[in-house]
């Protein structure tokens, strides 16, 4: 129990579980974590915190432009287990900081136009990686609804952190 609060806290994973219905094939049912549990269980060892920091790395480009932040993807795990559908939703990142400071700095608008398609190439850099970590996840338990297996779908964010 312990380690699945830790584990709830660490990604903050949103569930929405999508049914089949006889009458409606796209009527969707919603369940939290904590109803639906065994959606969190993947890879090696189920520890999916643990599995994603083994194989994630920080982008060349995005640490030399000192480019950090959060990249929230999204994806669906099949009634299999396999995992489908993925995108990145949102990027919340220094970028915006890193390009003021640029045009602060520096009066050539050639030069600052360079700079900023660096650190927006930074910026994509890190939502490519939280993709390329995404896509290695092994297969999952899938969620059960009344004891039949379900999609679900998750959200969770990726944290980079330069130290």
């Amino acid at each position: 129990m312990k380690k699945l609060l830790v584990l709830l806290f660490l990604i903050t994973i949103h569930c929405n579980i999508f049914a089949q219905n006889t009458a409606n094939a796209q009527e969707s049912i919603v369940f939290s974590p904590e109803q639906n549990a065994v959606c969190l269980t993947c890879g090696e060892g189920n520890d999916v915190v643990a599995y994603v920091a083994k194989y994630i790395t920080y982008p060349k480009i995005s640490r030399e432009n000192g480019i950090q932040g959060k990249v929230y993807i999204k994806f669906l795990v099949e009634k299999d287990g396999t995992i489908s559908n993925l995108a990145i939703v949102r990027i919340k990142t220094n970028k915006d900081e890193a390009i003021v400071q640029i045009k602060n700095r520096k009066k050539d608008k050639d030069k600052i136009d360079a700079d900023v398609k660096t650190i927006e190439d930074a910026e994509k850099a890190l939502a490519d990686e939280t993709t390329r970590v995404t896509a290695l996840l092994s297969k999952w338990q899938p969620a059960m609804d009344k004891g039949k297996a379900v999609r679900t779908s998750f959200t969770y964010p990726l944290t980079f952190k330069l130290e």
